[in-house]
Protein backbone atom coordinates (compact mmCIF):
# COMPACT_ATOMS: atom_id res chain seq x y z
CA UNK A 1 0.00 0.00 0.00
CA UNK A 2 1.33 3.43 -0.65
CA UNK A 3 2.20 5.73 2.43
CA UNK A 4 -0.57 7.90 2.40
CA UNK A 5 0.34 8.32 6.26
CA UNK A 6 1.27 12.38 4.89
CA UNK A 7 -2.29 12.85 4.48
CA UNK A 8 -3.25 12.74 8.67
CA UNK A 9 -1.06 15.31 8.70
CA UNK A 10 -1.91 17.79 6.46
CA UNK A 11 -5.45 17.00 8.21
CA UNK A 12 -4.13 17.47 11.58
CA UNK A 13 -1.30 20.18 11.06
CA UNK A 14 -2.59 22.14 7.70
CA UNK A 15 -6.21 22.51 6.75
CA UNK A 16 -7.49 23.53 9.98
CA UNK A 17 -5.70 26.98 9.03
CA UNK A 18 -7.28 27.45 5.71
CA UNK A 19 -10.37 28.79 4.87
CA UNK A 20 -13.44 26.37 4.89
CA UNK A 21 -14.63 27.52 1.26
CA UNK A 22 -10.60 26.84 -0.26
CA UNK A 23 -10.58 23.33 1.96
CA UNK A 24 -14.34 22.79 0.29
CA UNK A 25 -13.10 23.50 -2.96
CA UNK A 26 -9.92 22.43 -3.43
CA UNK A 27 -10.26 18.90 -2.09
CA UNK A 28 -11.27 17.27 -5.05
CA UNK A 29 -8.55 18.10 -7.14
CA UNK A 30 -6.08 17.33 -4.29
CA UNK A 31 -7.53 13.81 -4.51
CA UNK A 32 -7.23 13.40 -8.36
CA UNK A 33 -3.80 14.38 -8.61
CA UNK A 34 -3.33 12.12 -6.24
CA UNK A 35 -4.65 8.94 -7.47
CA UNK A 36 -2.39 9.57 -10.67
CA UNK A 37 0.18 9.10 -8.62
CA UNK A 38 -0.74 6.53 -6.05
CA UNK A 39 -3.09 3.98 -5.64
CA UNK A 40 -4.16 1.28 -3.62
CA UNK A 41 -4.10 -2.78 -4.06
CA UNK A 42 -7.40 -3.60 -5.07
CA UNK A 43 -8.89 -6.24 -2.70
CA UNK A 44 -11.72 -8.61 -3.54
CA UNK A 45 -14.12 -10.03 -1.72
CA UNK A 46 -14.53 -13.89 -2.42
CA UNK A 47 -18.57 -13.23 -2.89
CA UNK A 48 -19.60 -10.16 -3.94
CA UNK A 49 -22.81 -8.21 -3.48
CA UNK A 50 -25.22 -7.98 -5.53
CA UNK A 51 -27.71 -4.99 -5.37
CA UNK A 52 -30.12 -5.66 -8.23
CA UNK A 53 -28.36 -5.98 -11.20
CA UNK A 54 -25.26 -3.92 -9.73
CA UNK A 55 -22.08 -6.23 -8.66
CA UNK A 56 -20.19 -5.05 -6.02
CA UNK A 57 -16.78 -7.09 -5.78
CA UNK A 58 -15.58 -5.34 -2.38
CA UNK A 59 -18.39 -4.10 -0.33
CA UNK A 60 -16.47 -1.19 1.03
CA UNK A 61 -17.14 2.04 -0.25
CA UNK A 62 -17.36 6.16 0.78
CA UNK A 63 -20.49 7.54 2.20
CA UNK A 64 -22.72 9.86 0.39
CA UNK A 65 -21.44 13.61 1.22
CA UNK A 66 -18.61 14.39 -0.74
CA UNK A 67 -18.84 13.13 -4.74
CA UNK A 68 -20.63 15.96 -6.47
CA UNK A 69 -18.50 15.12 -9.64
CA UNK A 70 -18.34 11.98 -11.72
CA UNK A 71 -14.11 13.21 -11.78
CA UNK A 72 -14.64 12.56 -7.81
CA UNK A 73 -16.22 9.29 -7.70
CA UNK A 74 -13.81 7.87 -10.33
CA UNK A 75 -11.02 9.24 -8.24
CA UNK A 76 -12.28 7.58 -5.11
CA UNK A 77 -12.49 4.41 -6.76
CA UNK A 78 -9.54 4.66 -8.13
CA UNK A 79 -7.73 5.49 -4.38
CA UNK A 80 -8.95 1.97 -2.94
CA UNK A 81 -12.97 2.18 -2.61
CA UNK A 82 -14.76 -1.14 -3.50
CA UNK A 83 -17.92 1.62 -4.44
CA UNK A 84 -18.92 5.06 -4.49
CA UNK A 85 -22.02 6.71 -3.36
CA UNK A 86 -22.77 9.94 -4.98
CA UNK A 87 -23.60 13.63 -3.12
CA UNK A 88 -27.15 13.45 -2.68
CA UNK A 89 -28.71 15.08 -5.56
CA UNK A 90 -31.45 17.64 -5.36
CA UNK A 91 -34.45 18.35 -7.93
CA UNK A 92 -32.67 21.79 -7.95
CA UNK A 93 -29.30 23.44 -7.28
CA UNK A 94 -28.36 23.90 -4.03
CA UNK A 95 -25.54 26.14 -2.17
CA UNK A 96 -25.87 24.74 1.02
CA UNK A 97 -26.04 26.15 4.39
CA UNK A 98 -24.34 29.38 5.34
CA UNK A 99 -20.70 29.15 6.72
CA UNK A 100 -19.25 28.04 9.15
CA UNK A 101 -20.35 24.93 8.46
CA UNK A 102 -17.64 22.30 9.89
CA UNK A 103 -16.05 21.77 12.95
CA UNK A 104 -13.35 19.46 13.74
CA UNK A 105 -12.51 17.65 16.60
CA UNK A 106 -10.01 14.76 17.47
CA UNK A 107 -11.80 12.22 16.81
CA UNK A 108 -15.06 13.63 14.89
CA UNK A 109 -16.73 16.14 12.42
CA UNK A 110 -20.09 18.26 13.39
CA UNK A 111 -20.86 19.32 9.73
CA UNK A 112 -24.12 21.50 8.36
CA UNK A 113 -23.39 21.19 4.61
CA UNK A 114 -27.14 21.28 4.23
CA UNK A 115 -26.94 19.15 1.12
CA UNK A 116 -25.42 21.73 -1.42
CA UNK A 117 -24.92 19.95 -5.02
CA UNK A 118 -25.29 20.99 -8.88
CA UNK A 119 -29.11 19.64 -9.57
CA UNK A 120 -30.17 16.86 -10.81
CA UNK A 121 -30.09 18.42 -14.59
CA UNK A 122 -26.54 19.04 -14.30
CA UNK A 123 -25.85 16.33 -12.64
CA UNK A 124 -27.85 14.25 -15.34
CA UNK A 125 -25.19 15.68 -17.60
CA UNK A 126 -22.41 14.75 -16.01
CA UNK A 127 -23.74 11.12 -15.97
CA UNK A 128 -23.84 11.39 -19.99
CA UNK A 129 -21.10 12.31 -20.69
CA UNK A 130 -18.36 10.48 -18.41
CA UNK A 131 -20.94 7.45 -17.31
CA UNK A 132 -19.43 5.56 -14.55
CA UNK A 133 -18.29 2.02 -14.99
CA UNK A 134 -17.73 1.20 -11.93
CA UNK A 135 -19.73 0.04 -9.01
CA UNK A 136 -21.54 3.40 -7.26
CA UNK A 137 -24.97 4.51 -5.87
CA UNK A 138 -27.12 7.38 -6.57
CA UNK A 139 -28.14 9.26 -3.49
CA UNK A 140 -30.82 11.20 -3.89
CA UNK A 141 -33.54 13.88 -1.76
CA UNK A 142 -36.91 15.60 -2.89
CA UNK A 143 -38.48 18.13 -0.43
CA UNK A 144 -41.93 15.89 -1.58
CA UNK A 145 -42.66 13.10 -3.48
CA UNK A 146 -43.34 15.48 -6.49
CA UNK A 147 -39.60 16.09 -6.55
CA UNK A 148 -38.67 12.33 -6.35
CA UNK A 149 -40.53 11.83 -8.95
CA UNK A 150 -38.68 14.88 -11.25
CA UNK A 151 -35.46 13.49 -9.75
CA UNK A 152 -35.73 9.91 -10.98
CA UNK A 153 -37.73 10.67 -13.98
CA UNK A 154 -34.19 12.30 -14.55
CA UNK A 155 -31.83 9.83 -13.88
CA UNK A 156 -33.78 5.94 -13.87
CA UNK A 157 -32.19 5.39 -17.26
CA UNK A 158 -28.38 6.64 -16.06
CA UNK A 159 -28.19 4.52 -12.52
CA UNK A 160 -28.49 0.97 -11.22
CA UNK A 161 -29.61 1.48 -7.60
CA UNK A 162 -31.55 4.83 -5.98
CA UNK A 163 -30.47 5.69 -2.14
CA UNK A 164 -33.24 7.62 -0.44
CA UNK A 165 -31.54 9.82 1.89
CA UNK A 166 -34.31 10.40 5.00
CA UNK A 167 -31.83 11.45 7.39
CA UNK A 168 -29.96 14.70 6.85
CA UNK A 169 -30.05 16.68 9.92
CA UNK A 170 -28.95 19.57 8.19
CA UNK A 171 -32.35 21.58 6.37
CA UNK A 172 -34.75 23.66 7.66
CA UNK A 173 -37.30 21.00 8.54
CA UNK A 174 -36.92 17.97 10.59
CA UNK A 175 -36.74 13.89 8.79
CA UNK A 176 -40.13 12.63 8.35
CA UNK A 177 -41.82 11.00 11.03
CA UNK A 178 -42.30 7.06 10.83
CA UNK A 179 -45.87 6.92 9.31
CA UNK A 180 -44.58 9.80 6.81
CA UNK A 181 -41.15 7.81 6.44
CA UNK A 182 -43.49 4.44 5.42
CA UNK A 183 -45.38 6.47 2.89
CA UNK A 184 -42.86 8.67 0.91
CA UNK A 185 -40.45 5.19 1.07
CA UNK A 186 -43.92 3.19 -1.00
CA UNK A 187 -44.57 6.01 -3.02
CA UNK A 188 -40.93 6.47 -4.31
CA UNK A 189 -40.57 2.90 -4.76
CA UNK A 190 -43.70 3.19 -6.99
CA UNK A 191 -42.16 5.25 -9.51
CA UNK A 192 -38.63 3.36 -10.23
CA UNK A 193 -37.79 -0.26 -11.41
CA UNK A 194 -34.63 0.49 -9.70
CA UNK A 195 -33.62 -1.33 -6.34
CA UNK A 196 -34.08 1.24 -3.09
CA UNK A 197 -31.85 1.92 -0.15
CA UNK A 198 -33.01 4.02 2.24
CA UNK A 199 -30.41 5.79 4.55
CA UNK A 200 -32.23 6.18 7.79
CA UNK A 201 -31.46 8.69 10.90
CA UNK A 202 -30.17 7.81 14.56
CA UNK A 203 -32.85 10.66 15.24
CA UNK A 204 -35.16 7.81 15.41
CA UNK A 205 -34.51 4.78 17.90
CA UNK A 206 -33.41 1.60 16.93
CA UNK A 207 -37.06 -0.06 17.05
CA UNK A 208 -38.19 3.21 15.34
CA UNK A 209 -36.06 2.71 12.36
CA UNK A 210 -36.87 -1.12 12.39
CA UNK A 211 -40.93 0.00 12.30
CA UNK A 212 -39.94 1.60 9.29
CA UNK A 213 -37.80 -1.14 7.71
CA UNK A 214 -40.58 -3.57 8.38
CA UNK A 215 -43.37 -2.00 7.49
CA UNK A 216 -41.29 -1.22 4.33
CA UNK A 217 -39.83 -4.45 3.44
CA UNK A 218 -40.79 -5.73 -0.03
CA UNK A 219 -40.60 -1.86 -1.25
CA UNK A 220 -37.03 -1.90 -0.47
CA UNK A 221 -33.88 -3.87 -0.92
CA UNK A 222 -32.07 -2.47 2.09
CA UNK A 223 -30.54 0.15 4.25
CA UNK A 224 -27.82 2.75 5.05
CA UNK A 225 -27.25 2.87 9.04
CA UNK A 226 -26.95 5.23 10.09
CA UNK A 227 -26.41 9.28 9.12
CA UNK A 228 -24.81 11.74 11.75
CA UNK A 229 -25.95 12.17 14.56
CA UNK A 230 -28.02 15.83 15.47
CA UNK A 231 -26.33 17.81 18.34
CA UNK A 232 -26.51 21.69 18.99
CA UNK A 233 -23.48 23.64 17.55
CA UNK A 234 -23.52 27.21 18.45
CA UNK A 235 -20.72 28.34 15.99
CA UNK A 236 -21.95 26.70 13.11
CA UNK A 237 -23.33 29.40 10.57
CA UNK A 238 -26.98 27.84 10.18
CA UNK A 239 -29.88 29.29 11.63
CA UNK A 240 -31.01 26.25 13.87
CA UNK A 241 -26.89 26.46 15.43
CA UNK A 242 -27.11 22.70 14.65
CA UNK A 243 -24.94 20.08 12.87
CA UNK A 244 -24.72 16.33 12.20
CA UNK A 245 -22.20 14.39 14.57
CA UNK A 246 -19.68 11.89 12.69
CA UNK A 247 -16.20 10.01 13.73
CA UNK A 248 -15.85 6.86 15.65
CA UNK A 249 -17.14 9.02 18.58
CA UNK A 250 -20.55 7.40 17.13
CA UNK A 251 -19.51 3.66 16.55
CA UNK A 252 -21.29 2.65 19.44
CA UNK A 253 -24.30 4.51 18.79
CA UNK A 254 -24.10 2.72 15.29
CA UNK A 255 -23.66 -0.57 16.81
CA UNK A 256 -27.09 -0.11 19.01
CA UNK A 257 -29.14 -0.10 15.50
CA UNK A 258 -27.31 -2.74 13.97
CA UNK A 259 -28.03 -5.08 17.05
CA UNK A 260 -32.11 -4.34 16.27
CA UNK A 261 -32.19 -4.70 13.21
CA UNK A 262 -29.92 -7.47 12.68
CA UNK A 263 -32.09 -9.46 15.27
CA UNK A 264 -35.21 -9.46 12.78
CA UNK A 265 -33.37 -9.86 9.88
CA UNK A 266 -30.14 -11.32 10.32
CA UNK A 267 -28.65 -11.20 7.16
CA UNK A 268 -27.68 -9.76 4.18
CA UNK A 269 -30.18 -12.44 2.18
CA UNK A 270 -33.26 -10.63 4.12
CA UNK A 271 -31.88 -7.12 4.17
CA UNK A 272 -29.28 -5.53 2.53
CA UNK A 273 -27.48 -3.44 5.14
CA UNK A 274 -24.76 -0.61 4.46
CA UNK A 275 -23.11 0.33 7.66
CA UNK A 276 -21.74 3.63 7.92
CA UNK A 277 -20.74 5.21 11.35
CA UNK A 278 -17.77 5.61 12.91
CA UNK A 279 -15.85 2.75 11.43
CA UNK A 280 -12.23 3.72 10.75
CA UNK A 281 -10.32 0.88 11.45
CA UNK A 282 -9.54 -2.44 10.36
CA UNK A 283 -10.40 -4.09 13.40
CA UNK A 284 -13.81 -2.25 13.41
CA UNK A 285 -14.62 -3.39 10.28
CA UNK A 286 -13.61 -6.51 11.43
CA UNK A 287 -16.02 -6.43 14.17
CA UNK A 288 -18.85 -4.92 12.07
CA UNK A 289 -18.92 -7.16 8.95
CA UNK A 290 -18.04 -10.55 11.21
CA UNK A 291 -20.82 -10.12 14.03
CA UNK A 292 -23.43 -8.49 11.73
CA UNK A 293 -22.95 -9.54 8.14
CA UNK A 294 -22.72 -5.46 6.24
CA UNK A 295 -21.21 -4.08 3.94
CA UNK A 296 -19.41 -1.01 4.96
CA UNK A 297 -19.44 2.76 3.94
CA UNK A 298 -17.26 5.96 5.44
CA UNK A 299 -16.62 9.06 4.91
CA UNK A 300 -15.60 11.16 7.70
CA UNK A 301 -13.19 7.71 8.30
CA UNK A 302 -11.82 8.95 4.60
CA UNK A 303 -11.95 12.62 5.19
CA UNK A 304 -9.74 12.26 8.26
CA UNK A 305 -7.41 9.81 7.54
CA UNK A 306 -7.29 9.78 3.43
CA UNK A 307 -7.26 6.84 1.16
CA UNK A 308 -5.49 4.53 3.25
CA UNK A 309 -8.93 3.75 5.20
CA UNK A 310 -10.67 2.12 1.96
CA UNK A 311 -7.31 -0.68 2.53
CA UNK A 312 -7.65 -1.27 6.42
CA UNK A 313 -11.71 -1.17 6.19
CA UNK A 314 -11.18 -4.19 3.30
CA UNK A 315 -8.62 -5.72 5.34
CA UNK A 316 -10.98 -6.02 7.84
CA UNK A 317 -13.82 -7.04 5.58
CA UNK A 318 -11.88 -10.14 4.30
CA UNK A 319 -10.96 -11.25 7.52
CA UNK A 320 -14.84 -11.23 8.59
CA UNK A 321 -15.25 -12.87 5.23
CA UNK A 322 -13.54 -15.86 6.42
CA UNK A 323 -15.05 -15.98 9.55
CA UNK A 324 -18.31 -16.66 8.23
CA UNK A 325 -17.35 -19.07 5.35
CA UNK A 326 -18.67 -17.29 3.10
CA UNK A 327 -21.10 -14.31 3.84
CA UNK A 328 -24.64 -14.82 2.17
CA UNK A 329 -25.25 -11.65 0.21
CA UNK A 330 -26.96 -12.00 -2.80
CA UNK A 331 -30.20 -10.42 -2.60
CA UNK A 332 -32.69 -10.87 -5.41
CA UNK A 333 -34.46 -7.49 -7.15
CA UNK A 334 -37.13 -6.27 -4.52
CA UNK A 335 -40.61 -7.27 -4.97
CA UNK A 336 -43.75 -5.70 -3.98
CA UNK A 337 -45.48 -6.86 -0.79
CA UNK A 338 -48.56 -7.46 -2.78
CA UNK A 339 -46.84 -9.63 -4.93
CA UNK A 340 -45.42 -11.67 -1.96
CA UNK A 341 -49.11 -12.12 0.00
Amino acid sequence: MPDFDIYEKIYKYLIPFIPESIVEKSGGYFFEILSKFSSSPKLNAKNPLFIGDLRIDLPVGLSAGWADTVQKMVNIYELGAGFVTSKTITLHPRKGNPRPRIIRGPNYLINSMGLPNPGVLRWKKQLIDHPPNFPWIQSIYGENFEEYAKIIEHLESHVHVFEINFSCPNLAHDIPDIPLAVKQIKEISSITKKPIIVKLSPQNTPKGNLEIIKKTHGYITGVTLINTVPVPAQTLGNPRKRGGLSGSIVFNELIRHLEIVRKYFPSQEELIIIATGGIDSEEKAYFIASKFDVAISTLTGFLMKGPKIFYLLSKGYLKAEEVKNPFRIKVEKKQSIETSN
